[in-house]
């Protein structure tokens, strides 16, 4: 099944977000993993 280039690029955009506040904060939360489960 081919993901549509918009969810793909939200995906993403989230994945980059998340990716950014552990590498500051180097905690990741199951809050941020949770933001994932749409997919």
């Amino acid at each position: 099944m081919e993901i549509p280039q918009q969810i793909n690029d939200f995906s993403n955009a989230i994945l980059e977000e998340i990716t950014n506040k552990v590498k500051k904060n180097k905690v990741f939360s199951v809050g941020d993993l949770d933001e994932l489960r749409f997919v």
